[in-house]
């Protein structure tokens, strides 16, 4: 019988650690990663810009080289002397997915990231075939911000049609998450350039849905809000009730999309006292709080049918199940259901029905 020892272990490079494992670090293989190659370089660059940060931010994709670009911004996004600070391997993971640019330009046979103040132009690339350059140069040209990356395609293939519609309803999050923030995206797979704009952000999802849930229209114009800020927590959620027969709610973790968990557990809290004797035409609604369990849910009586939407942002966030999409934060189901059980009860009361 043979013995295992040291010399069976395979000793790895950072970069060939994470091509011959992709699934741990971008949660799928092959093409579908890219998008969430993507979102990791997108939420970096919104984790160091003000809440107030309006673009544009332009993807443009051709023969496989995917480039994110912040074109004339009012200051720098990254002064040339912070810029390979910012993008320190693993070493600093505030903020949240700074450090994760490192795994996307490992899973990529080029990597370069760009950034200029008005007076200086900083180039930092990553290239297979080449030593890691970083060059400092003199500009005139305004303040940008650009990532190119080109993911290693023997790894992940080439990117289709289906990637690029991920890609687009990733951007149209982006755009819904931060009010007024313009995203675009163009490919050589497309005829045309895709647009996505919302001027008040996440509000507006409730009156997009309005068309979907046509002819039933809302039982009441305005929709119900509440936001709140408390030990590094931000929450905002809007709700409507309309007179269709099924339920609409997306909810989002630190920019990323959501299928259950404890902040809906908050949310649905906050319903149930808001209507804690419902009259016998009240509709039930299912919260799922784990989404690898479906026995494991909130039910909740509301007295039509709901549209809700719902964001919260938190310093460390847990996730569990395989797919990640279910949050496991206790605070986060406190702290969403004090946001919102006072606030939206005082409205519905106050509603002219």
């Amino acid at each position: 019988m043979a013995q295992y020892d040291s010399s069976h272990i395979a000793k790895m490079t950072f970069k060939e650690g994470v091509r011959k494992r992709p699934g741990m670090y971008f949660g799928l293989n092959g093409p579908a990663a890219i998008p969430y190659m993507l979102r990791y370089i997108i939420n970096g660059v919104l984790d160091t810009t003000p809440d107030t940060f309006t673009g544009p931010i332009r993807i443009t994709i051709n023969s496989g080289t995917i480039i994110t670009d912040c074109p004339s911004l009012s200051a720098p996004l990254f002064p040339p002397a912070e810029l390979e600070q910012w993008f320190k391997l693993g070493s600093d993971m505030k903020p949240y997915h700074q450090s994760y640019a490192s795994f996307v330009a490992a899973a990529s046979d080029l990597f370069t990231l760009e950034s200029c103040d008005g007076t200086q132009r900083a180039r930092y690339e990553d290239h297979d075939d080449a030593p890691i350059t970083r060059i400092l140069s003199p500009a005139t040209s305004p303040p940008f911000l650009r990532i190119t990356f080109r993911p290693f395609a023997p790894v992940f293939g080439t990117i289709t049609t289906a990637e690029l519609c991920k890609i687009s309803g990733m951007l149209r999050d982006f755009s819904l998450l931060q009010a007024g923030l313009a995203t675009s995206n163009r490919a050589d797979l497309l005829q045309h350039e895709i647009h996505h704009y919302y001027q008040d952000g996440l509000i507006n999802f409730l009156f997009e849905a309005d068309y979907l849930h046509h002819p039933h229209p809302p039982s009441h114009p305005d929709p119900l809000s509440f936001k709140a800020t408390e030990n590094k927590m931000t929450v905002e959620g809007h709700l409507r009730f309309t007179n269709g027969y099924t339920h609409q709610v997306r909810t989002w973790v630190n920019r990323q999309s959501t299928e259950s968990g404890t902040h809906l557990e908050g949310l649905g809290l906050a319903l149930s006292g808001i209507f804690p004797n419902p009259s016998r035409d009240f509709r039930d609604m299912a919260i799922n709080t784990n989404f690898a369990n479906y026995r494991n849910k909130t039910k909740v009586i509301v007295p039509h049918a709901m549209i809700a939407a719902l964001h919260l942002r938190l310093p460390e966030p847990h996730f569990s199940g395989a797919t990640r999409y279910n949050l496991s934060n206790p605070e986060a189901r406190d702290f969403v259901h004090r946001a919102a059980a006072a606030t939206l009860k005082q409205q519905w009361q106050a509603l002219d029905r």
